[in-house]
């Protein structure tokens, strides 16, 4: 390592008394928002500041159930509406600066809301309306619009995908998959847009919105955990997944069909699961994936070519991931971490440890 290199620095970090599971900054502010289960199984939602150079909890709110997962991408500036899915199937959009009262409610699945995204909150105009997507225990992946009672699609896994098991002689169960992540991307018009779907069986499943159609599909040998595409306001470039086993993927959509190139990379020898994938909003090739108690900064290198033409038609071409930085952060794992989108190299994580914090990520613009 030299000077030049980029380092991970943590430079505060503050307890709470609930486990986090889902945080992320709030759009153009210097706050941070952390959402959990308390020890008695309800709810908490944390605003966070800082203080005389210390992080410092502005409000707290309890809840009556634990949430699971956060997204602020649904929101419309200057408003800083976040969605956050709840262990009882509820998926709540909040005002920050009014936790007593969501500003929309709904009963989205029949068990834990695992994941939520939202899109559509930058430009309305050139992206069409802001849109949130569920993921639930049940199976089920709901899209949502807030002017509207109903989801605007609802999709699961087919048969094929179900998991069954013999009970006794006369009688085989079936476990359907649970979708343990969602990602809204390609809004390069007020029409068009990509859902992608990660579930606990491995499969991966990209949704055309406006087609309303399985635009692709493929199976991973482990759980999808995390999703995140590379921009959600453009034409489909990358698409960032963390799995079990430790493993991070990226994929090339230059091409989109059975011959997108998948790049497989594990940034650390052990087989720690992949709790998260983040793709840098200043540095689309470059992501952060977080497994154990260690934060790594990865980059993505194209090839010389990404697409070649043969007589069978369009073949991708796929690249090299490298781990650029690493770092221990934590005690226990770090479940979810959010890069600001105003400052570039700040970033914010919640860990296991019941610890909110913030660091720094040097040396960005010297990657090669």
């Amino acid at each position: 390592m030299t000077a030049l290199d980029p380092q991970i620095l943590q430079l505060y970090s503050a307890p709470t008394n609930y486990t986090i599971y889902g945080s992320s900054w709030i759009p153009q502010s210097a706050r941070f928002l952390s959402v959990g289960m308390a020890p008695k199984g309800t709810g908490q939602i944390t605003v966070w500041g800082f203080d005389d150079q210390k992080l410092t909890k502005i409000t707290q709110h309890e809840k009556q159930s634990a949430l699971k997962c956060v997204s602020f991408g649904a929101s419309i500036t200057p408003q800083r509406h976040f969605a956050t899915g709840d262990h009882d199937g509820n998926l709540f959009v909040y005002d920050v600066e009014n936790l007593s009262k969501p500003v929309f409610q709904q009963k989205a699945h029949n068990a834990i809301v695992h994941c939520v995204d939202g899109i559509g909150g930058k430009n309305v105009q050139q992206t069409g309306a802001p849109e949130i997507a569920t993921g639930g225990a049940d199976g089920l992946v709901k899209l949502w619009d807030t002017r509207m009672k109903d989801p605007v699609l609802v999709f699961g896994s087919d048969e094929d995908s179900q998991v069954r098991i013999r009970v006794d002689q006369d009688k085989v169960m079936k476990i359907t998959p649970e979708c343990w992540s969602v990602a809204l991307g390609g809004a390069t018009s007020t029409s068009d847009r990509y859902l992608a779907t990660g579930f606990d069986s491995g499969d991966l499943k990209m949704i055309d919105l406006r087609m309303m159609k399985v635009a692709y599909e493929h199976h991973f040998s482990n759980g999808i955990c995390s999703l995140d595409f590379d921009r959600q306001d453009t034409k489909l470039n990358k698409l960032y997944i963390g799995t079990l086993e430790g493993h991070t993927y990226t994929m090339d959509l230059a091409v989109l069909n059975e011959n997108t190139p998948i790049t497989d990379f594990k940034p650390w020898a052990d087989s720690s699961t992949v709790w998260q994938v983040k793709s840098n909003p200043f540095n689309r090739d470059t992501f952060l994936a977080t497994a154990g108690s260690k934060i790594g900064l990865c980059k993505y290198n194209y090839p010389k070519e990404r697409v070649r033409k043969t007589d069978k038609g369009e073949v991708g071409v796929g690249g090299n991931v490298k781990l650029c930085a690493e770092a221990v952060v934590t005690s226990q794992t770090v479940q979810s971490i959010s890069w600001n989108r105003e400052k570039q190299g700040l970033i914010g994580w919640g860990a296991m440890d019941q610890t909110v914090n913030i660091g720094f990520i040097s040396n960005l613009n010297g990657l090669d």
